[in-house]
Parts: C-alpha cells; structure tokens; sequence
C-alpha cells in the first residue's frame, strides 16, 4: 500500500469534495453514517426503514428526533427520498435520490484510482 498516496487522496477529498450530497451527509459522523446505510442498502437491492436505521448501534447515542431531523432535511434538500412500505403503510423506506447516487459514485472513484486530478472530485 502507498500510505503517501492515500494520505494525498484524503486530504484532496477533504479539501475538494465538499459540494451536493456529499457536503451535506459529511457534515457531522451521524449524518455521514446515515449515508453510509442508505447507499449500502440500496447497492444491496434491499429496503431500509427508519426503524431499521434507528436500531444501528452506531446510533444509539443521538435522539430519535437529531435523527429524523437529518433524514427530513435530507429529503426536502432531494438527496434522500421516503417511499411508503408496501407491506406496511405506517412505515417509510429512504432511499437515495438518483442525484445522490450519480455524486457517490463519482466521488467514490478517488479512492479507485480512476481520477487523475484531485479538481476531478467536483
């Protein structure tokens, strides 16, 4: 492993990768886990209720309303979306928005190798 290389690639995303979806899920560790979840499940092909989220060890140190506060701003920013169960109405699935995704993959591609150029991560 080329420690240097990493180190260069993280500080470049950290200076850099700071816009759409992606600054505001790296906003603070809960929200970045939140994120993690949701792409997981969704790269999955598999649906994540808020409950379901809300039973992540992870956390289980913030309050349920911290929580539902960074999912509905997430929703009404587009990068999240809640779709009704289909086997249970009161429950909602999130889902990433396809913005999300498309600022995912691209960001995710630094630490591929696949940008050449740190300005690549906008």
């Amino acid at each position: 492993m080329n420690y240097l290389n990493l180190l260069t690639t993280l500080n470049a995303d950290l200076n850099n990768g700071n816009t759409g979806s992606i600054k505001f899920f790296r906003t603070n560790i809960y929200s970045i886990f939140i994120w993690f979840q949701v792409l997981i499940f969704h790269y999955r092909n598999e649906n994540l209720t808020t409950e379901q989220l809300l039973k992540e060890k992870f956390l289980s140190n913030i309050s349920r309303p911290t929580v539902f506060k960074i999912l509905d701003n997430a929703v009404s920013s587009g990068y999240l979306q809640k779709i009704i169960n289909d086997k249970d109405h009161r429950k909602f699935n999130i889902k990433p928005s396809v913005a999300t995704v498309k600022e995912y993959e691209k960001w995710a591609k630094i630490y591929d190798g696949k940008l050449l150029n740190s300005r690549d991560i906008n």
